[in-house]
């Protein structure tokens, strides 16, 4: 509903547990071209990379009993432009 999509505005749902989403996008942001930086944080299921010159949290996340994976702004704010969206288009191409 409508609180979900709120909640996210963009990324997308895994058909995964989160130990496991989590350690599949740490392998799939080692082979996407011009990530760096790469910070994992596996108390958090988040890693904090740099993209296109930005930094942020890719995370995933448990929303209504699915796993979702997103991207945080450093103010853990969800973001839906630029960097953020690509990276997750390609990591969404890779996992999905």
């Amino acid at each position: 509903g409508c609180a979900a999509s709120f909640h996210a505005p963009s990324g997308f749902t895994l058909a995964d547990s989160l130990d496991s989403a989590w350690r599949r996008i740490g392998i799939a942001l080692g082979k996407i071209q011009g990530v760096s930086g790469v910070e994992p944080a596996q108390a958090l299921s988040s890693y904090e990379v740099t993209f296109q010159g930005a930094t942020m949290l890719v995370r995933a996340e448990i929303v209504d009993g699915q796993t979702r994976v997103v991207a945080l702004g450093q103010d853990g704010q969800p973001l839906a432009t630029g960097p953020a969206t690509q990276l997750l288009g390609l990591l969404k191409a890779r996992l999905g």
